[in-house]
């Protein structure tokens, strides 16, 4: 049986079949995920490879240079290498961001929780400090719409997740934080510090999504979002918009 990772164990809360397929199939590599992924490896180094081609991926040329690769290499064109880049270079200007992903980064851990095996890679973990940083690229950083958003992707559940894969190792952890760097110029960065309340609710989430796992890997099943008939219905108070004009009903 495959350990747990989040990038898994978070499609069961939109519904166990998206889990199972994406545990089985992977997901589909988005530009904003090889964006994400090269910042990632140019701020904090790690076991990712990274090339570029910037032509059209079809035909005899693409198959020469895809197939030449040697290994698991994420393949960039040239705008998304250098969105990448300008990325890592502004998180370089901003000292606070800099100090929380330095120490031990991207190192893999493994542990139990009630006997199930799961692993992660945390992103950055200070050496004198053991404050536990992760990096995030992200559409909109701004501090009024941020913990919505970090909510919604599951970001503070992900982060709690790997502190307390590294507690049961018996690491040491301090604080939580999560670097966000906006995707498009000028990248503006933002340094967010979990508060306690933040951290009961992100254990809170991986738990239920765990103990959800648990319940749909001893039965085996792996339903959608409901297995019975499921009521529509519209508002008390509708009102019927066509082109934006509102009409009578």
């Amino acid at each position: 049986m495959k350990p747990v990772r989040w990038s898994n164990l978070k499609h069961i809360g939109r519904s166990p079949i998206h889990y199972k397929y994406a545990l089985d199939n992977g997901v589909d590599e988005t530009p904003a995920m090889r964006i994400g992924s090269a910042a990632h490896s140019m701020t904090l180094g790690g076991w990712r490879k990274f090339d570029v081609y910037d032509g059209i991926r079809r035909g005899k040329e693409w198959e020469k240079f895809r197939d030449s690769l040697d290994g698991d290499v994420t393949i960039l064109n040239a705008k998304e290498a250098a969105t990448a880049r300008a990325v890592s270079q502004s998180i370089q200007t901003n000292p606070t961001a800099c100090e929380l992903l330095s120490g031990e980064t991207e190192k893999s851990i493994a542990w139990e929780v009630n006997g199930r095996m799961c692993v992660g890679t945390p992103d950055a973990l200070t050496l004198k400090a053991c404050d536990l940083s992760d990096l995030k690229i992200t559409a909109d950083a701004n501090p009024d719409r941020f913990m919505w958003h970090a909510m919604k992707q599951g970001w503070i559940a992900q982060l709690v997740w790997y502190k307390d894969g590294l507690l049961a190792l018996g690491r040491n952890v301090g604080n939580l934080f999560i670097v966000a760097v906006e995707a498009k110029p000028p990248h503006p960065v933002v340094v967010y510090q979990l508060s306690e309340r933040a951290e009961d609710q992100g254990r809170k989430t991986w738990r239920l999504l765990f103990e959800r796992l648990m319940v749909h890997e001893e039965s085996d099943t792996w339903p959608g979002y409901s297995q019975s008939v499921v009521l529509l219905d519209t508002p008390e108070e509708f009102t019927l918009q066509i082109d934006g004009e509102e009409v009578e009903a």
